[in-house]
């Protein structure tokens, strides 16, 4: 392997035993992956709640059986408070679900897949509330670029290593509105039906507007498809459904 994921599971190894919050992802599974290569006692930790989609434990689960690490599943039905605040609430709220699962299981030091690049963005104060509660981020650390995580991910022959990066179902809402499981349920399913378009999807809900984000290049097709979308959009309990021209990109329900 290569001189950067060399270092990674020595710096693993000189952290020692540590349990991963792992989301399946291909920073967190890379994470995973060197730990369990560097022979060092480590369990992942995947928390099941509604904010995120069934796709996402699936992959979780999946990832966890590939890489051949331990892996604890904990279910929670606690849902982020509006409010602008309310990924770096929810974040701490999920350190501390880490913390004290990892210390159910004898462990001290938990991990993560942060990045230098979530650290440097002000829209993503989670990494900065699990930086407070005391979470190590190991790429972060060594500066890891995202390309080159993706690299090392694909060398090691994680399955996830070309998969977009995903934020919980609640950043599809504004931050003033109420989370409610009936508003991710929509969210979910309205995005599971446009993920056989392209996985690169998010369906931003505005009341009962559902705005639609792909790639450019996506437009044509999706627009092809316009009437078997709407339609699914309206049974869902959209009234009105529209196509974002800017494009997927992340961060776009963010704050201005």
């Amino acid at each position: 392997m290569s001189e950067r994921y060399q270092t990674l599971r020595s710096l693993l190894q000189d952290i020692g035993p540590v349990a991963i919050a792992f989301s399946g992802g291909v920073d967190s599974a890379l994470v995973a992956a060197a730990a369990a290569d560097a022979c060092i006692e480590t369990i992942a930790i995947t928390v099941l709640s509604p904010v995120f989609a069934a796709w996402q434990r699936r992959q979780a689960v999946a990832a966890a059986k590939e890489i051949g690490i331990r892996q604890v599943l904990i279910e929670t039905d606690v849902l982020p408070m509006a409010g602008p605040n309310r990924c770096y609430r929810c974040k701490q709220q999920m350190a501390d679900l880490w913390t004290h699962v990892a210390a159910d299981h004898g462990f001290s030091t938990v991990v993560d897949g942060v990045t230098a690049a979530d650290l440097a963005d002000p829209a993503m104060p989670g990494a900065r509330a699990a930086t407070e509660a005391g979470i190590l981020h190991p790429l972060a650390d060594l500066g890891f670029p995202g390309e080159a995580i993706r690299d090392l991910a694909r060398h090691r022959g994680l399955s996830v290593w070309n998969t977009p990066s995903e934020a919980c179902l609640a950043s599809r809402l504004p931050s003033d509105e109420q989370i409610t499981e009936k508003n991710l349920q929509m969210i979910e399913n309205a995005e599971a039906m446009l993920r056989e378009i392209t996985p690169r999807v998010r369906a931003r809900k505005h009341g009962d507007l559902v705005r639609i984000a792909v790639p450019p290049e996506l437009f044509k097709e999706v627009l092809q498809q316009r009437e078997r979308i709407a339609s699914h959009m309206h049974d869902l309990g959209f009234r009105y459904v529209t196509l974002d021209i800017q494009g997927y990109r992340q961060g776009s329900m963010h704050p201005r």
